[in-house]
């Protein structure tokens, strides 16, 4: 546990923590269980609390889950592993509709007219070119090139800092975005 990023650390303890509570809630010895008992025993629980519907609740699950693998790595929850899969199949999780284009280009409009270029530049690249903004704070003059393909501009970036760790290209081609 104490090789996880803090965040994740606290939540799998609060998980862990609260789920010992409710064990003992029920006269339960969670640590004195077989390990086909203790996965049944968490599987039917998250069953009852994924009858709550409360769509809140599957993250804590997962991360129960995961915080008493991580205890017990040999240990195998494999039923309950399959609660949480069921669980996730019957309310998905939704996602944030992405941010319009129009309105990524007018923030990057903006901070270039009110003096603000390259957070303005770094905007509209990371957009529009689909960078992380480690890739777009690495870029260098050096690292941009313009050229004409016929008659339309494009503009190429080379990547040398990436995720992944290799070199790579990226075409721009828009004429809006270019100038």
């Amino acid at each position: 546990m104490s090789a996880l990023a803090t965040s994740t650390g606290e939540r799998y303890k609060e998980a862990s923590s609260n789920f010992k509570l409710e064990m003992e809630r029920r006269g339960l010895a969670w640590e004195t269980m077989a390990e086909e008992e203790q996965d049944w025993t968490l599987a039917e629980y998250l069953v009852e609390q994924s009858q709550a519907d409360e769509p809140r609740q599957r993250p804590w699950a997962l991360c129960l889950v995961s915080a008493l693998q991580k205890v017990a790595p040999g240990r195998r929850l494999k039923t309950s592993w399959k609660v949480v899969d069921a669980w996730a199949i019957k309310n998905p999780s939704t996602q944030a509709l992405p941010c319009p284009q129009e309105v990524a280009l007018a923030c990057g409009v903006w901070l270039v007219v009110n003096g603000r270029a390259a957070e303005g530049t770094a905007l509209v690249l990371c957009f529009c070119g689909l960078l992380r903004i480690s890739e777009a704070l690495s870029l260098s003059l050096r690292d941009i090139f313009y050229s004409t393909e016929g008659f339309r501009p494009v503009c190429i970036l080379l990547l040398r800092k990436t995720k992944r760790g290799r070199e790579q290209r990226v075409v721009l081609v828009n004429e809006g975005v270019i100038l």
